[in-house]
């Protein structure tokens, strides 16, 4: 497992959506599914389930990076970290229905 998101890594300041995805079985040593660095990324309607990461067990967000959230369930995912982490000056945003389960 490399510092990396398992499913999707977004860097050097890029902007991505994500409507109805399910990321699914990643593996990394960050953000078990998704990774977010110096970039932003909006997941609405997203299932986040079964990933494994250390620093967060499916959604790492860090330096000056942006991450929103809406309708999105994240559950079943494994790691030493929590399920979602926003270290370092990183923004977190949830909608009122996004949630997420150990």
């Amino acid at each position: 497992m490399g510092v990396t998101g398992g499913n999707l890594q977004i860097f050097a300041a890029r902007t991505v959506e994500a409507r109805d995805v399910i990321f699914e079985g990643g593996r990394a040593e960050a953000g078990g599914a998704v990774l977010v660095r110096d970039g932003t990324v909006t997941l609405e309607r997203c299932r986040i389930r079964g990933n494994q990461g250390k620093l967060a067990q499916a959604v790492w967000v860090y330096h000056q990076a942006q991450a929103a959230l809406r309708d999105c369930v994240i559950v079943g995912n494994l790691g030493d970290g929590p399920a979602v982490a926003a270290p370092w000056g990183a923004r977190l945003r949830s909608a009122p229905r996004a949630s997420w389960l150990k």
